[in-house]
C-alpha cells in the first residue's frame, strides 16, 4: 500500500508535489531515478563478456551521478545540479552507445534523437538554444570520432541481450514522460475547467448583481425626483407668495434662505443624475448617439446656462484653430464638460469659473478645463477617475466620488482620452482629446448614427 502509493504516477509524490515542482523539474526527477536505477542495474548484472570492465564502472559511475542529482533536485531544491548530473549521464550514455553499439551505423542515432528529446521536457525553455548548439556540437563529435577514431570501437558484436537492454531502457523513458504528460495534461484539463466553471458562474452572479444594482439606483434616482420636483414647485409658491408681503429688511433675509433651498436641491439632483449615470456606465446601460455636432456652439450653449452670479467670473470660450464638425453624442460631451465645470466651482475656495479652450488640432481636437481651486495631490492623480475615490484634501466637501469616472466612460466611448495636469494649491487642468474619425469604444451598448446636423 506504502509502496503503491509512493510510485503513483496520480499524486506524482516521487517525483516532486504539483505546487512545489515544475512540470521540467518533475519530468528531469523521473528520468534521473528510472535511469540511475537502470544504469545501477545494467552496470552489476552484465560480465565482462557483454560490457568491458572500464565501461561497467563508468556506468556505476554514471548510475551514481543519477542518483545523486535526483536526490539533491527532489529533496533540497538543487535544480541546476541535476541538470548537471542528467547533462553528464546522457553523454556518458552516447559515449558508450558510439563505442559498445556499432557506432552511427548501429543504435547510437536512435539513443541520440531519444536523449534530445528527453533534454527539452527537462530543461527551461530559456535554455532551448543552448541545448539545440550543444546537441549540433555532440553530433560533430561523434562523426569526427567515426571517421578518425573508429579503430578504437569495440568490434564485438553486439548482443542480442544487449539490444533487448537497450530498447528496455528506450522505452521505459519513453513510457514514462508520455505517462507523466498524459497525467499532467488531464490535471491541467480537470483545473481548467474547474476555473472555467467557477469563473462563469461569478460571472452570471455578477451580472445579477449589476443589474439589481443599476435596477435600484435606477428606481431610488426617480423616487427621488418627484419630492425634489414637489419641493421646488412649492417652494416657488412660498417665494411668490411672500414676495409682495414682507418688509424690505426682513426680504433679504428670506430670500436668502429660498436661495439656499434652491442650491441644496440642485445638488441633490446633481448628485442623483450622476448616481443614475454611474449605474448606467456599470451595467453597460448607456446609448451613445453620435450626430454631427458644432462643438463651439455646444459648449457656448453649456456655459450660458450657468447662473447669473457666474456672469462676471465667465471667460470667453477661446478658439483654436480651424472649427471643424464631430461625430459625438451631445448628451455625453455636455454631461462630462458640466461635471468638469461644476468640479471646478466647487473645489475653488472663491468659486470661479474655469477658463475652457477648444483646440482643433490636426488629428484632435484638444478641449481644456483650467481652475485656480485646491489642485490634486500627485499621489491621488493616478486613482482620480477610479469610482468613490476622492483625494485627501476635498475630504471636507461634499461629494460621490462617482463624477470622473463616469466622464473619463463617456470621452472613451468616443474614442477619446482624459488626462489631469496639477499640482496642489495650485488648480488643475483637464484635458480632453476626442478624434475626428469616431472609433466608437467597446463598451457602447448601443451604437446609433445619425445623419442630422446640430
Amino acid at each position: 500500500m506504502i509502496l503503491k502509493k509512493l510510485i503513483s504516477f496520480k499524486k506524482l509524490s516521487i517525483v516532486g508535489e504539483v505546487h512545489k515542482f515544475s512540470l521540467e523539474q518533475r519530468v528531469l526527477h523521473g528520468i534521473l531515478l528510472i535511469g540511475g536505477i537502470g544504469t545501477l542495474g545494467s552496470a552489476f548484472g552484465m560480465n565482462e563478456e557483454d560490457l568491458p570492465k572500464a565501461f561497467q564502472y563508468a556506468m556505476f559511475l554514471n548510475g551514481i551521478a543519477s542518483a545523486l542529482g535526483y536526490f539533491l533536485s527532489r529533496f533540497y531544491g538543487k535544480y541546476y545540479i541535476a541538470l548537471l548530473a542528467f547533462t553528464f549521464s546522457e553523454v556518458v550514455m552516447l559515449f558508450s552507445d558510439w563505442f559498445q553499439n556499432g557506432g552511427l551505423r548501429e543504435m547510437l542515432p536512435i539513443s541520440y534523437i531519444v536523449v534530445l528529446v528527453i533534454s527539452l521536457q527537462c530543461f527551461p525553455k530559456r535554455f532551448y538554444l543552448h541545448i539545440i548548439i550543444g546537441a549540433i556540437f555532440i553530433f560533430l563529435s561523434f562523426l569526427f570520432l567515426e571517421f578518425n577514431f573508429s579503430h578504437l570501437r569495440s568490434t564485438t558484436e553486439v548482443s542480442i541481450s544487449l539490444r533487448v537492454v537497450h530498447w528496455i531502457m528506450m522505452t521505459i523513458f519513453t513510457s514514462f514522460i508520455l505517462i507523466l504528460f498524459r497525467t499532467q495534461y488531464e490535471k491541467w484539463e480537470i483545473a481548467l475547467k474547474e476555473k472555467d466553471e467557477k469563473l462563469a458562474k461569478a460571472l452570471a452572479k455578477e451580472k445579477e448583481l449589476n443589474t439589481l444594482k443599476s435596477q435600484f439606483i435606477s428606481m431610488v434616482s426617480h423616487q427621488f425626483r418627484t419630492p425634489l420636483t414637489a419641493i421646488t414647485s412649492s417652494t416657488e409658491l412660498i417665494e411668490l407668495y411672500t414676495a409682495n408681503k414682507l418688509a424690505e429688511r426682513e426680504k433679504g433675509k428670506v430670500d436668502k434662505q429660498f436661495n439656499r433651498i434652491h442650491e441644496s436641491i440642485k445638488n441633490v439632483t446633481t448628485m442623483m443624475e450622476r448616481v443614475l449615470a454611474f449605474g448606467q456606465v456599470e451595467s453597460d446601460g448607456v446609448q451613445f448617439k453620435p450626430v454631427e455636432t458644432d462643438l463651439v456652439k455646444l459648449l457656448e450653449g453649456l456655459i450660458e446656462k450657468y447662473p447669473l452670479e457666474y456672469q462676471s467670473e465667465i471667460k470667453k470660450l477661446k478658439v483654436v484653430g480651424e472649427p471643424k464638425q464631430l461625430l459625438l453624442d451631445k448628451n455625453l460631451i455636455d454631461h462630462s464638460i458640466s461635471n468638469l465645470i461644476s468640479n471646478a466651482i466647487k473645489y475653488d475656495p472663491q468659486k470661479r469659473f474655469p477658463e475652457i479652450i477648444l483646440d482643433f488640432k490636426k488629428e484632435h481636437v484638444l478641449i481644456s478645463v483650467t481652475d485656480e481651486g485646491l489642485g490634486i495631490p500627485k499621489e491621488a492623480q493616478e486613482k482620480l477617475f477610479l469610482p468613490f475615490y476622492r483625494a485627501q484634501n476635498v475630504a471636507n466637501i461634499k461629494g460621490t466620488g462617482i463624477g470622473l469616472s463616469v466622464v473619463k466612460q463617456f470621452i472613451e466611448m468616443h474614442g477619446g482620452r482624459i488626462f489631469v495636469e496639477s499640482e496642489e494649491y495650485k488648480g488643475c487642468r483637464f484635458n480632453i482629446f476626442l478624434p475626428y474619425q469616431l472609433v466608437p469604444h467597446k463598451n457602447t451598448s448601443e451604437y446609433h448614427q445619425d445623419s442630422s446636423t446640430v
